[in-house]
């Protein structure tokens, strides 16, 4: 019988955090790649991209609360997270983006640069780094500085002046607050299991799934995130159904049918479900009376 091989540790603690700035991630980073600016064991604070933000279902019926601006694509120099293709994120400095192309990182205590990353492996670019009790946000103009430092020869001069960029390399961020231990998994009660993969987050009637093996920060909306509670309770579609018509009384039965209906298998399709809920044996039966 073969060993098990364990997977390789991932080198973040995550967590999802929602900050006036929007929607981050927070992690422990692991490892010198960064170094001498950011070092093994720092707390830091990614803000997750628009473009990780999924509407399910995309054309509900219920009403949505005004999404939230997030920062857009990082700027060059910028130190951003992405996800590597066995699912550990990185933490590097962005060199070079090409139109509609490949993105080219490299880390500053690193002798070289990353193999090329497509745009869909970026997280989002770093927030904030902890620095004893406070929060700095990068200064953009030297982390450009330090972007051009990048072709060096690794060696005692890059080292001299990658040190002598760090006291200049952050500023206090006075509107960052965070708590000693955000509660993971708030938004749902302790009744619904949900596997270790997912970080939950609540964004007013909304909900803020983050996914750690692929990355992925789905939203759902007032109605989607009704729908995924109860699919997590093991309930059946018409089950489903039914509680949802009192709760939505100004959405139509057959509407509803079909937001339910599309939002589960967009679920599905998203990883967010194990399986779908479970069929009702007796649904064409109980169907014409189920909502009286």
């Amino acid at each position: 019988m073969p060993a098990i091989q364990r997977d390789p540790p991932n080198p973040f603690s995550s967590g999802l955090i929602l900050l006036p700035q929007g929607l981050c991630l927070l992690t422990t980073i692991h490892g010198r790649s960064m170094e001498p600016l950011i070092h093994d064991g720092q707390q830091v604070l990614i803000a997750l991209r628009p473009r990780d933000r999924q509407q399910i279902p995309p054309q509900a019926s219920a009403a949505r609360p005004q999404d939230r601006s997030l920062p857009s694509l990082p700027p060059t120099g910028s130190i951003i997270a992405l996800r590597s293709a066995d699912g550990r994120l990185v933490l590097h400095r962005l060199l070079l983006v090409h139109p509609h192309g490949p993105i080219i990182t490299q880390g500053d205590g690193l002798p070289y640069r990353d193999a090329p990353w497509a745009p869909e492996q970026l997280l989002g670019p770093l927030l904030a780094v902890r620095r004893g009790n406070i929060w700095c946000r990068p200064r953009p103009a030297v982390a450009r500085a330090a972007a051009l430092l990048a072709p060096l020869r690794p060696g005692r001069l890059r080292r001299t002046l990658l040190r002598a960029l760090h006291p200049l390399a952050w500023a206090r961020d006075h509107t960052i607050s965070i708590p000693p231990s955000p509660a993971s998994h708030q938004a749902l009660p302790r009744s619904i299991m949900i596997p270790d993969r997912f970080e939950v987050q609540e964004l007013g009637t909304e909900l803020a799934i983050y996914d750690r093996e692929t990355g992925a920060v789905h939203i759902l909306n007032t109605l989607a995130a009704e729908i995924w509670r109860r699919t997590l309770q093991g309930k059946a579609v018409n089950e489903i159904i039914s509680e949802l018509h009192s709760d939505f009384p100004d959405v139509t039965l057959d509407q509803l049918q079909r937001d339910v209906l599309t939002t589960v298998s967009t679920l599905a399709n998203a990883g967010l479900l194990p399986q779908h809920p479970r069929p009702n044996p007796n649904a064409t039966e109980q169907h014409p009376n189920a909502y009286e």
